[in-house]
């Protein structure tokens, strides 16, 4: 059960879906899913998921975004964001899993249909997410990270398929 007896590309796989991890990590719990900023009154405005911040050169103030004052877009946004966030750490752990169990083929499909699962549910919070932005609002870096995150969730789910596809056993 070496390292070394793993298919490349399943090597490959776990590594896209580590860094789909990361990033996605990244973009779902960090501030920056909108930005405005307006240069007459010096003012500023960036929110995420779970936060906003206000504030001008001078002073910079973040709070919790009630719930009160959350939007059923905002609210669907997260569910989707942190159900493609437990999907996509299934993925990874069905990748390890998979290195332990050979003969299961059964691992690797879960491991694939959960990599391509994950990457719907980003990309479905983020559609949500786009349709309540206000027109005078940029989406910002975290808005970007969580659909790059997306993306490499499919990217593992490909690669795993390719692999699957190919032929070879979990070990070559």
């Amino acid at each position: 059960m070496a390292f070394s007896d793993i298919s490349v590309l399943i090597k490959v796989s776990f590594v896209v879906s580590l860094v789909a991890l990361i990033i996605h990590i990244i973009g779902y719990s960090t501030n920056y899913w909108v930005e405005y900023e307006s240069p007459l009154y010096l003012y500023k405005y960036h929110q995420g998921l779970w936060r906003q911040c206000t504030g001008s050169n001078d002073s910079h103030a973040c709070m919790d975004i009630p719930a009160s004052g959350s939007t059923v877009e905002l609210k669907t946004t997260r569910a989707f964001e942190t159900m493609g966030f437990l999907v996509g750490i299934a993925s990874s752990f069905l990748m390890i899993l998979a290195h332990f169990a050979r003969q299961k083929r059964i691992i690797r499909v879960l491991g694939t249909a959960t990599a391509f699962g994950a990457g719907v549910l980003v990309f479905v919070g983020v559609i949500v997410f786009a349709t309540d932005r206000p027109t005078a609002y940029e989406y910002g870096y975290s808005f970007a990270l969580s659909i790059v995150g997306g993306i490499l969730y499919v990217v593992t789910g490909m690669i795993l398929s390719v692999d699957m596809q190919s032929g070879t056993p979990a070990a070559a």
